[in-house]
């Protein structure tokens, strides 16, 4: 047996890291990268009626599509500032597990925000959940190929696009209005 094959093939270790990094990562990236776009006149509704509660008012308030304009971008400046994080942590373990806490700290407030009708908070967590998808995207595909051998670096450094473009899929048929893409399916109208 020839020394420089050993470790050269796909290992079931290998293949669950692979698998659940890049599900935990690059398809929560894809998944809310694309979650806004289709509900726009749900989440519209919905800054409409946390801000007339806000300010006890009966008439439909002004400047909704600029909040949903912020809210849609706050998650690319959030994911830019992910990525120039990443340059001050060293050690790719405990990035992945401090971006897991800012994860669900994002989802935490994303709930809140429909407990205490807020539209704050739903922004706010957009902005964490786009800081933990930039350090995703930076550290888990170097995670992989430094832990993958030599001869199937570029499949498995493949793996965390494919798991991007399933999540972008899935919030795609999410939003259909037959599935959660209604006021009576959206979670931040209840």
């Amino acid at each position: 047996m020839d020394p420089m094959s050993l470790g050269d093939e796909l290992t079931r270790p290998l293949m669950t890291m692979t698998i659940i990094l890049t599900f935990g990562s690059s398809f929560q990236y894809g998944y809310n990268l694309w979650v806004v776009n289709h509900p726009a006149a749900v989440i519209q509704d919905y800054y409409n009626i946390t801000l007339r509660m806000k300010k006890k008012e009966s008439q439909q308030v002004s400047g909704l599509s600029f909040l949903y304009t912020f809210t849609s971008v706050i998650y690319s400046l959030g994911g830019l500032t992910g990525d120039f994080l990443c340059v001050y942590f060293s050690f790719r373990k405990g990035t992945l597990v401090i971006a897991n806490l800012l994860s669900f700290i994002s989802a935490i407030f994303m709930g809140f925000s429909t407990i205490v009708h807020t539209y704050e908070y739903a922004i706010f967590s957009r902005l964490l959940s786009g800081v933990c998808s930039g350090i995703f995207s930076s550290v888990i595909p170097m995670y992989l190929l430094e832990t993958s051998p030599l001869n199937m670096r570029g499949s498995i450094g493949m793996v965390p696009q494919f798991f991007l473009v399933i999540g972008v899929q899935l919030a795609q048929i999410f939003a259909f209005p037959e599935l959660l893409g209604t006021v009576e399916g959206n979670s931040i109208s209840s």
